[in-house]
């Protein structure tokens, strides 16, 4: 990624989501790291986006993508429900659930999924969304319960 700035990049991706997402808004632009945040045209959901450079414990540029889909107070005041996003966990193939810290108090349950920059083409963030959300709602069980029942 010598070659492109994250706040390069970030733009690229902004671009590329102009077609779909209207307001997609870069939150942070520094010479490290850049990002924005869009909300799910469909799903309703807040997604970021991170570009970040490499360093000395990870040489690699990356991408990270974070799909909120909880409030991480209101799950984890239930002990059923992280242990269902625990046992998911281990079900997701091409993303996994975290807790991402928003800000001093805000605390929420995430899709996750990290990347090197070299592998994700701008056009191909909103395809890596649509896909953490598939997995996630057909490993949760939501597709299944969607689908009409014979008889």
């Amino acid at each position: 990624m010598s070659k492109i700035s994250c706040n390069e990049l970030i733009h690229q991706i902004k671009g590329a989501l102009g077609v779909i997402i209207r307001d997609a808004e870069v939150d942070i632009d520094t010479e490290d790291m850049a990002a924005l945040s869009f909300q799910h045209p469909g799903h309703k959901a807040t997604v970021f986006v991170f570009v970040e450079q490499g360093d000395k414990r990870q040489p690699l540029a990356s991408l990270a993508i974070f799909v909120l889909i909880d409030d991480w107070a209101d799950v984890q005041q239930d002990l059923a429900k992280v242990t269902k996003l625990l046992q998911l966990n281990t079900a997701l193939m091409s993303c996994s659930i975290g807790v991402l810290q928003l800000n001093a108090d805000e605390q929420v349950t995430a899709l996750c999924r990290r990347l090197p920059v070299a592998e994700v083409a701008p056009e191909d963030v909103m395809e890596l969304v649509e896909g953490m959300i598939w997995e996630y709602a057909n490993a949760a069980g939501f597709i299944e319960q969607a689908q009409p029942s014979e008889g």
